[in-house]
């Protein structure tokens, strides 16, 4: 056995359970300690996780070497998370120490995170058993991400605490100097949560707006838009006595199309040395005419599949698609742009296109 660590027999665990499970005696001879030291301060949580373990003795008796790998058995992270997951026990043994110190200076997030723990806690488990199979971690699939990013949000949101989670730390500090921008970027965020999590393009029109309102006035949204002259002059004149406040809002979007156009075709011209498109120039200012049919070669392989994603193919009749300009979307193939005005995943105007070799 390993570590010199012996089965334990059943008949003396179930008696143990029976007879002094409310103190975790159970516990310590199947050398659970750190259940038999928490039944031993909670009474057995109560009694309800005494009487629950005498309907599955057999279970933890037989399952007693798990430990030894640091395995968490499912039945046991429920037990703890219905009796003490507003401390954040829960993800201290899971290795989230972050959550579970947001759990344990907020109580669960007074509560919130505490009653979704509840119901997602056996996925979290699993997750964290199949790391430990495969002796490596891996990052929080989207459904965990943005479920974390939800719990922090509400109710201490307008302290930036989800922003500071998705790694914006730039929009966390601004939440937390003006309390979720005066409410008002708080109470959006909760509806805009997935936009913030799965980020498809690198200037989020909420993004420009929230700042618009009500920090627009100083030019923190021109801030945000790399438009540093414009946000001086709109912070010395008040947005131009409010009226240049009142016209962005036509302006903010042309503004963010415009620099997640020009960060999409940075994206696909300036690809790392050993992964890089091939464009000269003349490639380059043909792809950006109305009609052009340029042809682009590739070092690689591996930029195209990662820039092509799922959308390689024709969205009307799935053959293999061409490049849209100048949003640089594989979306339509060379027969249906002919007859299109708009890229069908973004609706902008198409210009141009390019067929892509290998």
């Amino acid at each position: 056995m390993p570590g010199g660590f012996r089965a334990k027999d059943l008949n003396t665990t179930f008696w143990l359970c029976a007879s002094l499970g409310w103190c975790g005696a159970h516990h310590f001879y199947l050398g659970r300690t750190l259940f038999g030291v928490l039944y031993l301060f909670t009474f057995g949580f109560l009694g309800f996780g005494w009487l629950y373990d005498l309907t599955r003795i057999s279970s933890l008796q037989s399952d007693s070497l798990a430990r030894l790998g640091g395995i968490h058995r499912h039945d046991d992270m429920r037990l703890l998370t219905v009796f003490l997951g507003f401390t954040g026990i829960q993800h201290f043994l899971l290795r989230r120490y972050t959550s579970g110190v947001y759990y344990l200076l907020t109580l669960g997030g007074l509560g919130v995170g505490w009653l979704v723990d509840i119901y997602r806690i056996p996925f979290l488990t699993e997750s964290f058993n199949l790391s430990l199979t495969r002796n490596k971690s891996s990052p929080p699939d989207l459904h965990t991400t943005l479920t974390d990013a939800y719990i922090y949000c509400f109710p201490f949101g307008f302290l930036g605490l989800h922003h500071f989670y998705l790694s914006r730390p730039k929009w966390g500090l601004l939440y937390l100097l003006t309390l979720g921008n005066f409410g008002v970027g708080w109470l959006f965020d909760l509806v805009r949560m997935r936009k913030l999590v799965v980020r498809r393009d690198t200037w989020l029109l909420s993004d420009a707006f929230i700042l618009w309102f009500p920090l627009g006035l100083f030019g923190a949204h021109w801030l945000y838009l790399k438009q540093r002259c414009r946000a001086v002059a709109y912070a010395f004149t008040l947005g131009f006595l409010g009226i240049g406040w009142l016209v962005d809002i036509y302006r903010i979007p042309i503004h963010v199309r415009s620099l997640n156009r020009k960060s999409m075709l940075a994206g696909l011209i300036h690809a790392d040395d050993t992964d890089s498109l091939q464009w000269d120039d003349s490639d380059f200012r043909s792809a950006l005419l109305p009609d052009s049919t340029t042809k682009l070669s590739l070092r690689s392989p591996k930029v195209l599949l990662t820039r092509m994603n799922r959308h390689g193919v024709c969205m009307e009749c799935d053959r293999a698609a061409v490049c849209l300009m100048p949003c640089s979307h594989f979306a339509l193939c060379s027969g249906c742009v002919t007859s299109s005005e708009h890229c069908p995943r973004c609706l902008a105007p198409i210009t141009g296109w390019a067929t892509v070799d290998i």
